[in-house]
């Protein structure tokens, strides 16, 4: 899950440090598959605790609890 890299990973940008590690791995016509969060999903909206850090509506709001190691992305960010 690309958004908890940074709970994981201790680089200044730890998101695109993942991304270029399974990047390297890769032989010249694979492809990186990446799971992302549904950030509006509705089971959030009615709310239901985020699923891994148990907090409600932690996901729709940016994560502003764990700000600086959690992260969503919108597709056309990804």
């Amino acid at each position: 899950m690309l958004e908890y890299s940074a709970l994981f990973v201790e680089e200044d940008d730890p998101y695109q440090h993942v991304l270029k590690y399974f990047s390297d791995l890769l032989s010249s016509d694979g492809c990186v598959v990446i799971a992302i969060e549904n950030q509006f999903g509705l089971k959030y909206f009615s709310s239901s605790h985020e699923d891994h850090l148990k907090v409600r509506l932690e996901g729709i709001e940016g994560y502003p609890v764990y700000a600086d190691r959690v992260r969503t992305f919108g597709r056309t960010e990804l």
